[in-house]
């Protein structure tokens, strides 16, 4: 196996173990992965549930649009990720552009948050990891790039994490 598929496989892993652990959380104590009654309203009311909503929508907007970009450059991004040693990169592309529009949607439309954080984090772990690596880049421009890049997903992967904070069921959401 290569590299890159034991760090998807890893992350993989790590998500549904997580996954599995705040479901039985859940389960056992009747609270939400934070350990916060799910009747606990999501916001004070007033203003801050739109800022809430429209925060929603700018986020799932984010990875909704970016996995649509997976399959109108899907040549493209194939190649790159080929380049970077994934087998059956079309495979990959078609995927985690599946992956992302489905946690973008669950973000959006606030249902099953926590499904969509593990998409999010399934996507964004070896991604970030391995297509975007930049300590292993020798070209200045390229290194930045990546660093970007791994940066912002990396701060999107803390976001994502912060909504599992958010009692839910969320306000104006589809739960």
């Amino acid at each position: 196996m290569t590299a890159p598929l034991l760090l998807v496989l890893a992350a993989a892993g790590f998500a549904a173990i997580l996954w599995l652990l705040l479901t039985l959380f859940e389960a056992r104590t009747g609270r939400g992965p934070v350990g916060i009654r799910h009747e606990t309203p999501a916001t004070n009311g007033g203003h801050m549930d739109y800022l809430f909503v429209a925060g929603r929508i700018l986020f799932g907007g984010f990875f909704i649009v970016s996995g649509i970009r997976h399959f109108q450059f899907l040549g493209m991004m194939a190649s790159f990720v080929g380049s970077k040693g994934f087998p059956a990169p079309k495979f990959f592309v078609v995927f985690s552009g599946l992956l992302i529009m489905a946690g973008g949607l669950s973000m959006l439309l606030g249902f099953r948050p926590l499904w969509g954080v593990v998409c999010i984090t399934l996507f964004l772990v070896p991604v970030s990891f391995v297509m975007h690596n930049y300590w292993a880049d020798t070209d200045p421009m390229g290194r930045i790039n990546n660093q970007v890049n791994f940066m912002k997903n990396v701060a999107l992967l803390g976001a994502a994490w912060m909504m599992l904070a958010i009692p839910q069921p969320w306000v104006m959401g589809l739960e």
